[in-house]
């Protein structure tokens, strides 16, 4: 389960979509990937006030927020958020020193993946058109110190079985895939993030993978 958040703050802003930071991978169990994350983890969206809040001294901000942390147990939190901030001008306190440093934990999204030189797939649909086996293999220009993938199947796709396996400069990602919502579509679109380790830096990059059907 995903944290979600819900700005409860139509009336006063418009919100764009969540900015999520580099995730770690672990198993769930049953062959499923989980991506989550340690400790603490900041997410953000960006919020634009609507015309007639501009004139206005303050606003009350609010989010309905839901997250799943887990150890030996899983427990369910939720909670309602709400702010009210100054205007025209938002002072900079803490908090922005603190989206800075998590902002630079953000997948890097558009443009290409640096050091990738090439992209393949391979495998193949099942007679059913709706269940697969794939492999899709990277090839880098520099031979990277750890590569993770983390898939984001969203509602249209269930995705199990992920091996990703690294050796000089060819990574192979191994996985099977299933549609859940048929569309009429020439290819399956799976947008991903790639994280690439080289030393102690760690960097994510949005990548989209096509498998034809």
């Amino acid at each position: 389960m995903a944290t979600s958040v819900d700005f409860s703050s139509e009336q006063v802003a418009t919100a764009g979509p969540l900015q999520w930071p580099i995730p770690i991978a672990f198993d769930q169990g049953g062959g499923i990937p989980g991506y989550g994350y340690e400790g603490e983890v900041v997410l953000s969206a960006e919020l634009v006030l609507k015309d007639e809040n501009l004139e206005e001294e303050s606003v009350l901000l609010e989010a309905d927020v839901a997250w799943l942390a887990c150890k030996d147990v899983c427990i369910l939190g939720e909670a309602v958020l709400e702010q009210r901030f100054p205007l025209p001008r938002v002072a900079r306190d803490k908090a922005g020193a603190v989206l800075d440093q998590w902002g630079d934990r953000l997948p890097r999204a558009g443009g290409e993946t640096p050091g990738l030189a090439g992209k393949r797939v391979t495998g193949d649909w099942m007679h059913d058109g709706i269940n697969g086996t794939f492999s899709v293999w990277l090839t880098w220009s520099d031979s990277p110190s750890r590569v993770d993938w983390f898939p984001h199947p969203g509602e249209a796709l269930k995705i199990t079985d992920v091996k990703v396996r690294t050796r000089a400069n060819l990574t192979r990602l191994d996985f099977k895939l299933r549609r859940l919502i048929l569309k009429e579509s020439p290819t399956v679109e799976l947008p991903s993030i790639l994280i690439i380790e080289n030393r102690s830096e760690r960097s994510g990059y949005s990548e989209l993978i096509e498998i034809d059907l």
